[in-house]
């Protein structure tokens, strides 16, 4: 796999919007300064960014406790794009 906070600058460098990107480059550099005895959790990281839904938060904890954040991620994904897809939907019925 990619190590994290390589993963991080990448998904940072994706983002369109600069405000998210900047938010997640700061993460990024904030987790590489930490030890690993105090590191934050992923789940605290973001929260703390403010970048993502209370839903896709509880989804990254879910997965951080029982060791399948890889899964709950991907659920994550999978709600986010029913959620635009929505959003879409409904700015497309108003036209």
């Amino acid at each position: 796999g990619v190590p994290f906070l390589q993963a991080l600058e990448c998904a940072a460098g994706e983002l369109a919007e600069p405000e998210r990107s900047r938010a997640l480059r700061v993460r990024a550099g904030y987790r590489e300064r930490c030890t690993a005895a105090s590191e934050p959790s992923f789940t605290a990281m973001m929260h703390e960014a403010g970048l993502l839904s209370p839903l896709v938060l509880q989804l990254f904890a879910v997965g951080e406790e029982t060791g399948r954040l890889d899964v709950l991620m991907d659920r994550a994904a999978e709600a986010l794009e029913h959620e635009v897809l929505g959003e879409l939907n409904a700015v497309l019925a108003m036209g």
